[in-house]
């Protein structure tokens, strides 16, 4: 038992640290807010990856264009075209109202694939 907590040690730390580094198109991340409960909740580990697409209903990792440090992990909750662009606006599972700014496609990091509660 202790090998095999040792080597699911090793395999995450493996992970991570290809996270960190651009050959890969996975990146790991911690949640560190309630926004998105209980879909996932505050402490998580999620994985997302870059998409060609994005849906009504995808849960994502994004940034604004004024704040590119802080990602935020939402849903979008709907999509709409403006002036021939693709807009995001995007609601946390958690809040009451969507947020207030909609987002583009290039501050997109990519969509949840896999989460660890």
């Amino acid at each position: 038992m202790y090998y095999f907590f040792i080597v699911i040690l090793l395999l995450a730390g493996l992970v991570l640290l290809g996270s960190a580094f651009p050959f890969t198109h996975y990146k790991f991340l911690i949640v560190s807010s309630g926004s998105m409960a209980p879909a996932i909740k505050q402490g998580s580990i999620i994985m997302a990856t870059a998409m060609k697409d994005y849906h009504k209903g995808d849960v994502i990792v994004f940034f604004y264009a004024s704040d590119k440090k802080r990602l935020i992990t939402h849903r979008i909750y709907a999509v709409e075209m403006r002036d021939n662009k693709t807009f995001y606006i995007t609601k946390g599972d958690a809040n009451k109202g969507a947020d207030l700014s909609s987002i583009i496609e290039n501050e997109i990091l990519g969509r949840v694939v896999f989460k660890i509660p």
